[in-house]
């Protein structure tokens, strides 16, 4: 938590991994802390995943479900506009982010193009979860991917072990 607080705190805002199948009540606890917002993913299609998206972010940015978005880009684009508007800096928690990436493959790119620019320009801290430690590896901290070195955040969250006392 004292690393997602630090991250929350930072003057010009960034990007959070946090991975592993103990990370939802972690995350759901710093959005609420910090007047951030919590959203998951699931295996929708592109186009209703976008849908619920923008329906949990009008519950910060008001209006923001009014419109059907056709692509990620379009969605994204606004996202930034809006929470500037708003002056507001999150924390956005985009949670099971390998079932987003499923249905439509180009968003880890235009993720990159996101926060390398209108992120970084908006101060938004954007957190991006997953329980696949290996896909979100893939996704976000492999070398060859498309968000590496992006992260000043990036929290790999084990299993807990039953204590046998």
């Amino acid at each position: 938590m004292e690393r997602l607080d630090r991250l929350a705190s930072r003057e010009g805002g960034g990007l959070a991994v946090v991975y592993g199948r103990r990370r939802i009540q972690l995350l759901l606890e710093w959005s609420r802390q910090h007047g951030g917002l919590y959203t998951v993913a699931d295996q929708s299609s592109a186009e209703v995943q976008r849908r619920d998206f923008a329906r949990a972010v009008a519950e910060r940015l008001p209006g923001f479900d009014d419109v059907e978005y056709p692509d990620w880009r379009a969605l994204l684009t606004r996202l930034v506009r809006d929470a500037e508007a708003a002056a507001w800096r999150g924390p956005l928690v985009i949670d099971e982010l390998p079932y987003l990436v499923a249905a439509s493959p180009e968003l880890p790119s235009l993720l990159q193009r996101w926060i390398d620019h209108e992120v970084e320009r908006a101060r938004l801290i954007i957190a991006l979860g997953g329980s696949s430690q290996q896909l979100m590896e893939k996704l976000l901290i492999a070398g060859n991917a498309p968000l590496y070195g992006r992260a000043r955040e990036i929290l790999d969250l084990s299993p807990l072990v039953p204590s046998m006392d």
